[in-house]
């Protein structure tokens, strides 16, 4: 990657400090037509034309996935509209404002919902360029403000339309954008392989928990003969977050999903209230949590020395009868494999999972004598912290490999560097 020696003048954008001199900085309106697409209502869902159609989840960066798309009634003057053409680029209205991606023809008759614009170009200017540099501008924060008067962000078309980008020559955008290409599927691959490595590392590491327990138990238990509490935290509280100082308020973003240690980042405080819902949900050194809303089955421990803490509605708190069971056992025994198929198995409801507590408390985990118990689990917590440590260095490989990613292509889209074979 070489810096461009390219005479440069002021871009006059926000979060562009420069660009070559012979470029512009024209509307997107002016190249492109933007195109919202068809509003979802009830009587589209029946009809005699029923055809395929893009959602907003569909489009990610660079990317259309076209798992079980829906279906609505786009009548003739629909599909003259609302058709799609290779080329075309979608651009996500809400949700990641910004977010985009070429459509390659993929299906021969695709339409698109009123959640994404078309973005066509009048002549021949390059829509994967146009691509690219909305990848740099949302990276740089450009679409954060959009909107109206409620909170929800939106791109409308009009302001699609009038957002300015630096803009190069038809031949030289197609340099960069070819240029791009190759560059990001070559990091690309490196990622898919370090996702790979960590995708066998997690799956390793949670047999080895599983064989561990499993080699020295002599017998299963449910979770409701093993401890003498299982509860949640009452509904609400949130309302209660306060600044520090506080109570801690151990929420989801606590309770991590690659071992059993608890993890005090993203931390909230509550002031909470007296009585008996503040004593029921207030933890101990040694109680167990784990997670019932959303991403359910993660699990820690409350170490020794926390102080006042108390659980969240979304957190389940277990607390351990020690003369049967060592905390840090059943913790391992319900991160292990087979008690996070029953959690799977257990869960109910459609968006928003979930776990009952009385499915909980009926949680089947290996048990043994609680010496064995208590010579076992060091050793294994050692080997679960060793890949836990190898976990965070492939993701430190995988953050520099997306910022370095994102470095190219802002730095090629905004005129920086020397690209093989564009234009002088």
């Amino acid at each position: 990657m070489s810096v461009s020696a390219r005479a440069l003048r002021s871009a006059g954008l926000d979060w562009v400090e420069s660009i070559p001199e012979d470029w512009g900085t024209p509307s997107v309106g002016a190249n492109f037509e933007v195109q919202l697409g068809k509003m979802l209502n009830p009587s589209a869902a029946a009809g005699d034309s029923l055809r395929p159609y893009l959602r907003n989840i569909n489009v990610q960066w660079d990317r259309i996935d076209l798992d079980d798309l829906p279906l609505m009634h786009f009548d003739a003057g629909d599909r003259a509209r609302y058709a799609l053409r290779p080329g075309d680029l979608l651009v996500c209205e809400g949700g990641e404002v910004g977010r985009a991606a070429v459509w390659d023809g993929q299906l021969e008759d695709c339409y698109y919902q009123k959640a994404l614009h078309r973005v066509r170009p009048y002549r021949d200017d390059s829509t994967r360029f146009l691509m690219y540099t909305l990848t740099a501008a949302a990276s740089q924060g450009v679409f954060e403000n959009e909107g109206n008067t409620s909170t929800i962000v939106h791109l409308t078309a009009e302001k699609l339309r009038g957002h300015r980008f630096p803009w190069p020559q038809p031949a030289e955008q197609r340099a960069i954008a070819d240029y791009l290409d190759a560059e990001t599927a070559r990091i690309e691959a490196v990622l898919a392989a370090h996702r790979r490595q960590l995708g066998a590392v997690a799956a390793r590491k949670r047999a080895a928990v599983s064989n561990a327990l499993g080699a020295h138990a002599t017998a299963r238990a449910p979770i409701r003969r093993l401890v003498t509490t299982v509860t949640s935290g009452p509904r609400g509280w949130s309302d209660l977050e306060v600044d520090e100082p506080g109570h801690l308020f151990l929420r989801i973003a606590n309770v991590p999903a690659d071992s059993i240690k608890l993890k005090l980042v993203d931390v909230a405080y509550i002031q909470a209230p007296p009585g008996e819902e503040s004593n029921r949900c207030r933890v101990r050194p040694g109680d167990v949590l784990t997670t019932i809303t959303a991403a359910i089955g993660q699990v820690a421990v409350i170490p020794p020395l926390l102080g006042e803490a108390y659980v969240s509605q979304h957190v389940a708190l277990l607390r351990p009868d020690q003369t049967r069971v060592d905390p840090e056992w059943l913790a391992l025994a319900l991160w292990s494999e087979d008690a996070q198929r029953q959690l799977d198995a257990a869960r109910y409801g459609g968006t928003k999972q979930q776990l009952s507590l009385d499915d909980l408390r009926e949680v089947r985990v290996p048990l043994a004598d609680l010496t064995t118990q208590r010579s076992v689990v060091p050793s294994v917590l050692g080997s679960l912290d060793s890949a836990t440590r190898l976990e965070s260095t492939i993701r430190a490989a995988v953050d520099l490999l997306l910022e370095r990613r994102q470095a190219l292509i802002t730095a090629a889209v905004t005129g920086q560097l020397e690209i093989p074979g564009a234009p002088a």
